[in-house]
């Protein structure tokens, strides 16, 4: 298995092609399913994917950060 089961802010920045602050900004949405242990913030992987598919079928597949 090559996938990390747990994915922090730098990885998603990395997978999405977006910056520190919109990492971390995606982080703190409630409709991201992220967690944080200790300050760190942190999603899993599997967690990760259903949200990308369930934006992926949003109308407009856009998806805009409050």
């Amino acid at each position: 298995m090559n996938e990390k089961l747990i994915l922090t802010p730098y990885d998603i920045k990395e997978i999405l092609h977006i910056g520190n602050d919109k990492a971390y900004k995606l982080f703190s949405q409630k409709s991201f399913p992220s967690f944080r242990i200790e300050g760190t913030w942190y999603v899993k992987y599997e967690d990760f994917m259903r949200w990308c598919d369930k934006i992926q079928t949003m109308p407009g597949k856009s998806y805009t950060m409050n």
